[in-house]
């Protein structure tokens, strides 16, 4: 049978459990939290404000823009959970993915995850679960994806 992974995530914390084939019992494999939680703001984060240039020896202008340090460290974190998500497939943890998260951070994932794991994304969901018990996740899972996951499972 089929092993799935659901990873529930977003630019905060990520839940990763597996689902028992025989009696679709969620098990936790990892909880992941971003190390740096966004606390901060950006003006915090940053020396000054963009820097600026002038092109030859007209009297054109720009500017640099401004990087956005919470959107890198969203980025980092994707990349630390995709990290994770290779790990599984390199050892055979799992054979299929059902991921729930944000679209936004969704985006950032997809973007991450390597070629090898993008196509065991099998479904996506575009919520944030992550505030819910594992009781609670099981029920709306149920609701929403049981006959995804009896898919998945005998595939």
């Amino acid at each position: 049978m089929n092993k799935v992974w659901i990873v529930i995530a977003n630019a905060r914390m990520s839940t990763i459990y597996s689902v028992s084939p025989k009696n679709h019992h969620f098990n936790l494999v990892k909880t992941l939290f971003h190390a740096e939680d966004q606390h901060q703001k950006n003006s915090d984060l940053t020396s000054d404000g963009p820097g600026h240039y002038q092109k030859g020896r007209t009297s054109l202008r720009g500017s640099y823009e401004e990087t956005n340090h919470k959107e890198l460290e969203t980025e980092r974190f994707a990349q630390h959970i995709c990290q994770e998500l290779e790990h599984g497939r390199t050892t055979n943890a799992y054979q299929s993915l059902i991921v729930i998260a944000e679209p936004r951070f969704y985006g950032h994932i997809n973007t991450h995850a390597g070629r090898h794991v993008q196509p065991l994304i099998k479904y996506h969901l575009a919520k944030d679960y992550t505030h819910f018990s594992t009781k609670k996740l099981k029920e709306e899972l149920e609701k929403l994806l049981a006959h995804e996951i009896r898919l998945l499972m005998i595939s």
